[in-house]
């Protein structure tokens, strides 16, 4: 989840700056529309069992009430370190009319206090992005937070709260902290299909937004699974948008 703020921020041009002027601005904005909703680390799903890797791959298509649309490629790497506690890679390729880059790629720890569905975690975003989202701010981000999950019969209780502190980046440019908060309720329609009803909401300085995402959950087998979702975003201070997001994950 702390992706898509690092995100948001090149959305709302208040929050950053570039060197190129305004045709380069707008290559960001696009770029990142492609990627809102698509962060993968951090998840709001607990650790990964000890030993166990898990690689992700998604796909997305954006299109925003102006502008062209864009698409991004999320890929992240999860691996259980200890019981409770798993190591998170990810970062996330988008591209907009002509433009490309890689975001800022993203380090996570997390940790299930007891077997009560509550987790801990710290995330970092490092200070560096590839291609054209290399314009845009790209300091570094710190973010501790929790997440929860649990099952109440068919009933899934899931959410994500995370509190980003950024640091100025390598040309002086700073962004405004950022609260993220992830309600996605569930219900298993069987014991390999569930949906949700997912609800983002960002805040940082002046500018905020609402998604809601609804979507689903089918487990192909032990060793493979899928997620898919619409992500709307319903209310911002910046550009409205919606799209569609696939993913695939492998456990080995």
């Amino acid at each position: 989840m702390v992706l898509v703020l690092q995100l948001y921020f090149l959305t709302n041009g208040e929050h950053f700056a570039i060197k190129e002027g305004a045709r380069m601005k707008t290559t960001i904005a696009l770029l990142s529309l492609g990627l809102v909703s698509t962060a993968f680390c951090l998840d709001e799903y607990m650790p990964m069992v000890k030993g166990k890797t898990e690689v992700d791959v998604g796909a997305l298509y954006v299109t925003p009430e102006v502008g062209d649309a864009a698409t991004s490629v999320p890929l992240q790497v999860k691996y259980g370190l200890m019981a409770g506690l798993d190591l998170e890679l990810g970062t996330t390729y988008a591209t907009a009319s002509g433009a490309s880059g890689l975001s800022q790629p993203q380090v996570a720890a997390k940790y299930e206090i007891g077997d009560n569905g509550i987790a801990v975690f710290v995330n970092v975003a490092l200070p560096f992005a590839t291609g054209d989202l290399s314009n845009g701010y790209k300091g570094l981000g710190i973010a501790p937070g929790l997440v929860y999950g649990k099952n109440y019969g068919k009933i899934q209780a899931v959410g994500l709260a995370s509190y980003q502190l950024n640091m100025k980046d390598a040309d002086d440019l700073e962004s405004d902290n950022a609260l993220t908060v992830y309600l996605k309720p569930g219900y298993m329609v069987s014991d390999k299909l569930a949906v949700y009803a997912g609800v983002v909401y960002w805040s940082a300085g002046s500018a905020n937004s609402t998604t809601v995402q609804p979507g689903i959950t089918y487990t192909i087998s032990d060793m493979v699974a899928l997620e898919a979702n619409v992500p709307y975003v319903v209310s911002t201070t910046g550009a409205k948008s919606w799209g569609i997001l696939a993913s695939l994950y492998f456990t080995l």
